[in-house]
């Protein structure tokens, strides 16, 4: 019978086995499953002092059954015994056995692995103990086998989320290489098909021009819009690839603007809103004049898309060192919760079923107000209205490269 010191470090050696299970996942955080199962062998053997220990794990994560044994030699007579014992023994209730490695019996006890999120698994430890297992014995096998299954849950959880990962990025770049080879491709029919609106404006006759001329600028002007979507989306596929090019001189920016809403008059007329173009004085800086153009044509085509058919008004401002446009509108505004997304790539604010578009011309805005060293803003209440601010640097010490914003 053990004296009161045997029984004082055999309650020590039990807490220190009980503090190092605990800390486990933490060990075992990131690591296959299968490498969870095969440790988990060599903990039972080290917290129960078994003779025989059989771990069987059918996890997830892409990998094949792990079965892990000890002691490993002989492997095959070890590894015999544990599969009949998986099938046979009863679980959570302790069974006789004959040893298979010398004679005498074993005390084996089998426990199936709760909690597991995927996959099923299965524990034997076997001793030559006549009391095994103890309460002690089954608790710290609990708590063992509970911490694995913890790691392993992580570790599938951990390699589901890098999967759906992958795959989101590979739906990206496959979705980006479409737009990019369809702008290529639409380039070329829609440039013959222009040309031959002028041709067909030049060849007619006076007086069958008069009859066909509102059909032809009607066509003209489809031709016109899907030509300037085909070139956002270069502008997008060049973006992407880091490969956005900034031609530097030195610009009007009120010329811009008002060709701007001069190019875009149609369209303010189709959606009934006025437009205001109020100026302090002249304002030139160093920029791209195409791309600062499209900032300027994305950000009115917007305010007439969503302005509700009130006025919408554009403030150009300047001091010596920056210079700001600012558009206002009175539509149906911005939810708040949509603001900080508002600038990502095919991202929109309002449902597609009433209000068309791509999702890429506040991207576009973004990425070339940066590029020429600028920033974007927006303040928007919902159903009073919304304004976007662009501020510029007049002189651009070295143009930025355009890219995607997280």
């Amino acid at each position: 019978m053990p004296g009161p010191s045997e029984e004082l470090q055999e309650l020590r050696r039990q807490a220190r086995d009980l503090a190092a299970l605990l800390t486990l996942p933490a060990l075992w955080r990131g690591l296959p499953p299968a490498f969870v199962a095969s440790s988990l062998v060599d903990v039972l053997r080290n917290v129960l002092r078994p003779d025989v220990v059989c771990v069987s794990m059918d996890v997830a994560a892409g990998e094949s059954r792990a079965e892990t044994h000890w002691p490993p030699v002989p492997a095959n007579v070890v590894r015999e015994a544990c599969q009949r014992w998986c099938r046979e023994a009863p679980s959570n209730t302790p069974w006789s056995v004959a040893h298979p490695l010398q004679p005498g019996s074993l005390r084996l006890f089998l426990l199936h692995p709760e909690g597991l999120a995927t996959g099923t698994g299965v524990v034997v430890v076997g001793s030559a103990r006549e009391d095994f297992p103890n309460q002690q014995d089954r608790y710290l096998l609990q708590v063992a086998v509970g911490q694995a299954v913890i790691s392993i849950n992580d570790a599938e959880l951990l390699a589901r989320e890098r999967r759906a990962r992958s795959e989101a990025q590979e739906a990206v770049r496959l979705r980006d290489e479409f737009l990019t080879v369809a702008a290529h491709e639409l380039r070329t029919p829609l440039t013959s098909l222009r040309l031959q609106h002028e041709l067909m404006a030049r060849a007619l006759p006076p007086e069958d021009l008069t009859r066909v001329k509102g059909r032809l600028l009607g066509a003209q002007r489809q031709v016109s819009r899907l030509s300037e979507l085909v070139d956002s989306l270069m502008n997008v596929s060049r973006i992407t690839a880091g490969k956005l090019q900034l031609d530097l001189t030195d610009v009007d920016l009120v010329r811009v603007v008002r060709e701007a809403v001069e190019r875009l008059r149609e369209i303010f007329h189709q959606a009934g809103c006025d437009v205001e173009v109020l100026v302090e004085g002249p304002i030139s800086g160093q920029w791209d004049a195409f791309q600062l153009g499209q900032v300027v044509v994305n950000l009115l085509t917007n305010a007439a898309k969503y302005g509700a058919g009130k006025p919408i008004r554009v403030v150009l401002a300047a001091d010596a060192e920056h210079a700001r446009i600012t558009v206002r509108d009175e539509g149906i505004g911005i939810a708040p919760e949509a603001l900080p997304r508002l600038f990502g790539k095919f991202e929109r604010a309002v449902s597609e079923r009433h209000y068309g578009g791509l999702g890429i011309g506040l991207f576009i805005c973004r990425q070339v107000v940066e590029a020429l060293g600028g920033h974007i803003s927006v303040e928007s209440t919902p159903m009073v209205g919304s304004s976007f601010t662009v501020v510029l640097p007049r002189v651009v010490s070295e143009p930025g490269r355009a890219h995607e914003m997280g």
